[in-house]
């Protein structure tokens, strides 16, 4: 009993944000009080109930981040907060790699169903300051990465009601976010999965059909805001689509080219591509971010474990394809998200997802009596998640 309530209760610090619900509704004490308590119940959980490695991975990119962006720490910026960075990411990846794994799908499932109604909530009741809903995230692009995640995993569920009610909230909540990210990757998955299994189809169409109502009943629904009107010129030819490029990311990514291009072997030092670094905006994108502070070789390591979980994800595809969905939804989101090694949601969500992945891989064939193969891609159709 023990194990499940801490269990459960670091599952909500973490993936519904509860640090930052925290410091935004009562303040910086309980702000602090939260995220302190989510990394020490962690460490504790993983002393009293697991025990086993880190991600070697993301502990050797971790480490080779703030190692190398931190010897220009007296260029960039605080010590202190470079100090607490790290400590909070060694916390999590060398405690969290084993906790991860023991989280289900579907405990992950309802959590994040948690995190979106908070979202939906957010859009239709408590309402938005700029008319994008972000619920329990306050940003909406982490918040259609949480969105799109759930959506993705859903796949796997072997319980079809209860599967595809939890798909509809996700698109829902995704879709008031309205962030060109979550619409775009949702309907590079939707298609992916139409290719697995054609019934896939009827998410795709009731998904369409609610994202043009939002636009039909988006003022009786209380929604409106700046990116709103622009999604909705979309569909009426209005001249106000051009805003949705007046704040693009390839503008901001450009902005840190050339000083990106100044130090590309060791980078330009911790905190200098996030907001309030070289400019009052921040990168935006996670590669870029990594290169840019740290330099190559911690750009290497991240792009190879990056493609390395796609990799191994597609070659596990007929067998799990939501794998296949979370991993390229990780790698497209890292080019609009730029605090990543300190987004304690997104770190928990990579965990969660290369945990999935090397444990099916790992599964022997059932056919052969052998591990699948990296790359061969098999044809079974009798698969759970179509």
């Amino acid at each position: 009993m023990l194990q499940k309530i801490l269990k459960y209760l670091i599952l909500a610090l973490f993936m519904l944000n509860l640090p930052t619900v925290g410091l935004n509704t009562f303040g910086g004490a309980v702000g602090s009080i939260f995220s302190y308590s989510a990394f020490f119940l962690l460490a504790v959980y993983y002393v009293l109930f697991l025990l086993g490695p880190p991600n070697m991975w993301l502990l050797y990119i971790g480490l080779s981040y703030f190692l190398i962006s931190g010897l220009q720490m007296y260029v960039t910026g605080d010590a202190g907060s470079w100090s607490i960075a790290v400590a909070k990411y060694l916390v999590l990846i060398v405690f969290g790699n084993e906790f991860y794994k023991k989280v289900t799908k579907k405990e992950m499932v309802v959590f994040l169903l948690i995190g979106a109604t908070s979202i939906i909530l957010n859009a239709f009741v408590t309402g938005t300051d700029h008319g994008r809903a972000s619920g329990f995230y306050f940003n909406a692009n982490p918040a259609g990465l949480v969105c799109l995640f759930g959506y993705t995993l859903c796949y796997s569920l072997n319980r079809k009601g209860f599967r595809q009610f939890s798909q509809i909230v996700f698109t829902l909540a995704g879709f008031v976010t309205f962030s060109r990210t979550f619409l775009l990757v949702w309907i590079i998955i939707n298609l992916f999965s139409l290719k697995k299994d054609i019934k896939n189809i009827r998410i795709f169409v009731i998904g369409i059909s609610a994202f043009v109502s939002l636009f039909v009943l988006g003022e009786l629904l209380n929604l409106g805001g700046k990116r709103f009107e622009a999604f909705k010129s979309v569909f009426t030819n209005e001249r106000s689509s051009q805003s949705l490029d007046d704040d693009s990311r390839t503008g901001t990514w450009a902005m840190y080219y050339d000083s990106l291009m100044d130090n590309p072997i060791f980078g330009g030092g911790y905190s200098k591509f996030k907001s309030d670094g070289l400019h009052s905006v921040g990168v935006h994108n996670t590669y870029l971010l990594i290169w840019g502070e740290a330099g190559i070789i911690p750009f290497m390591g991240f792009l190879i474990f990056i493609l390395y979980m796609l990799h191994s994800a597609y070659g596990v595809f007929a067998r799990d394809q939501s794998l296949f969905y979370m991993a390229v939804t990780i790698a497209l989101y890292l080019m609009t998200l730029h605090t990543y090694f300190e987004y304690y949601v997104f770190l928990s969500i990579t965990l969660f997802t290369y945990s999935q992945i090397i444990s099916v891989k790992n599964q022997p064939d059932n056919r052969k009596g052998q591990k699948l193969p990296l790359t061969r891609l098999y044809s079974d159709e009798k698969q759970v998640g179509h």
